[in-house]
């Protein structure tokens, strides 16, 4: 079993988790890519001719499972001009259809501990469990006229937890004695003593902070030793959907439609494995989303084909807390605002020794509609587009990251971290209101490009 370095181990290990492989923890967990040179928050996502980007970050959203996939591209320079939302590169994907003869897969992927050979350097086989299954099936509705196809895919991930090694104040702490913990031993043989006006390494337990008492007694795990180790896990899990529907309509041989509707949902539940407190560092995070793509291709020429799409974007993104734990209330700690409703947690540093650190709750919500329309035409040996679109975006965004507040200890009073915990002087408290932002914005360029 890996054991975490001691100082400042939990705070890392939150922002490792937040950060992930996605910008913020407000979006659907994607990789940032630069191409071309461009900036990785700069590229056009296209899904069936409609946009897909998510604006809150400007990633991507996802893109549908490979078996309702029919094909993509990137493009990387000397992107057309109905591509021109951002600055780099474009990603166009297109959905698959039915055709005039039913077909379909089902599928599943599985990875776990019991198929998984050890790494070399490892001790133990990966523990990872990750389910990936779902089917497609499509075919025709009315032969030669219209088509449906229709898919979905879930995917469930669980882990083992990580090791995660903090320190609490033990039993001897309580009765004033800080000789253990400020001895060389728990130290990296490094002595500590305690600053005047406390001699020997000892406080008089009637100076100790009733809430700090109250949150170890009823609160915080036993430690394990005179250092007042604890050792814990964190889970990672999540739990994601995605479903998409696509109906077309050859209307004559020169006039096609569709429509199309992709979902998705993830879920991430909060780290708290169910037996010790400290594991609690993230919030439930909730991600869902809506697009709707309708199509219009009609060839009014051999050299001329007009193309209408119109788009609907949704996305919600809430973290919040679906359980109660305590706060700062519950702790004894008077005259502190929460609103209305508000779950029970505490954001809690204690320098060099154990954090619980939950930024909770917001919510982003956005709506996009978007209408374009491109005309194509061939003169001689040029190709001309000329068309516009219409891209509108609202942005609902609440943020309640420091409304609970935070007390921050790091042995400015004593020396030792802890030890201000015990006697009730941080050196930082914070706490903000809820703030919230609505944005819109709309665009509408022009097109003109040509060959």
């Amino acid at each position: 079993m890996g054991i975490t370095p001691r100082r400042g181990t939990p705070d890392r290990e939150r922002r490792k988790y937040e950060r992930g492989n996605q910008a913020t923890a407000r979006t659907w967990p994607t990789d940032y890519i630069s191409v071309g040179g461009g900036l990785n928050d700069s590229l056009t996502y296209m899904l069936d001719g409609g946009t897909h980007n998510d604006p809150y970050s400007n990633a991507d959203l996802p893109l549908p499972f490979p078996d309702a996939l029919q094909e993509f591209k990137v493009e990387t320079s000397a992107v057309p001009a109905q591509y021109g939302q951002h600055s780099a590169g474009a990603v166009n994907g297109v959905t698959k259809s039915g055709s005039n003869e039913f077909h379909g897969n089902l599928f599943e992927f599985v990875r776990n501990k019991v198929f998984n050979a050890r790494n070399a350097f490892a001790t133990t086989r990966d523990g990872l469990k990750r389910n990936q299954f779902g089917g497609v099936i499509g075919g025709p509705i009315v032969r030669n006229k219209l088509f449906f196809f229709g898919g979905h895919q879930a995917t469930i991930t669980r882990s083992e937890a990580n090791v995660i090694v903090s320190y609490i104040p033990t039993l001897r702490m309580l009765t004033g004695d800080f000789t253990g913990i400020t001895a060389p031993a728990c130290n990296s043989g490094r002595q500590i003593t305690l600053r005047a006006p406390f001699n020997n390494n000892r406080i008089d337990p009637a100076s100790f902070s009733k809430a700090a008492v109250t949150l170890v007694t009823k609160y915080l795990p036993t430690p394990i030793d005179e250092c007042g180790q604890t050792v814990y896990g964190r889970k990672n899990n999540s739990d994601e959907q995605m479903t998409v529907g696509k109906v077309d309509y050859q209307w004559s041989d020169k006039h096609s439609l569709f429509g199309r509707y992709q979902r998705g949902t993830l879920f991430t539940p909060n780290n708290y494995n169910g037996s010790n407190v400290l594991s609690l560092s993230i919030p439930d995070y909730s991600r869902r989303f809506h697009s709707f793509v309708l199509g219009d291709t009609y060839s009014i020429s051999p050299k001329a084909v007009s193309s209408f799409r119109g788009t609907v974007l949704r996305t919600v993104n809430d973290k919040n807390l679906v359980q109660d734990f305590y706060n700062y209330g519950d702790l004894g700690v008077k005259n502190l605002y929460y609103p209305a409703g508000w779950k029970h947690y505490v954001r809690l540093n204690v320098s060099g020794a154990f954090t619980q650190d939950v930024s909770a709750p917001g919510v982003t919500n956005s709506m996009v509609e978007q209408f374009a329309e491109d005309l194509s035409l061939v003169r001689g040996a040029h190709q001309i587009g000329v068309g516009a679109h219409f891209i509108h975006s609202n942005m609902n965004y609440t943020s309640g990251t420091w409304t609970s507040g935070r007390f921050s200890f790091n042995g400015n009073t004593t020396g030792l971290a802890l030890a201000d915990m015990m006697v009730g002087r941080p050196n930082e408290w914070r706490q903000d209101q809820i703030a919230a932002q609505y944005r819109r914005t709309s665009r509408l360029p022009t097109l003109i490009s040509g060959t």
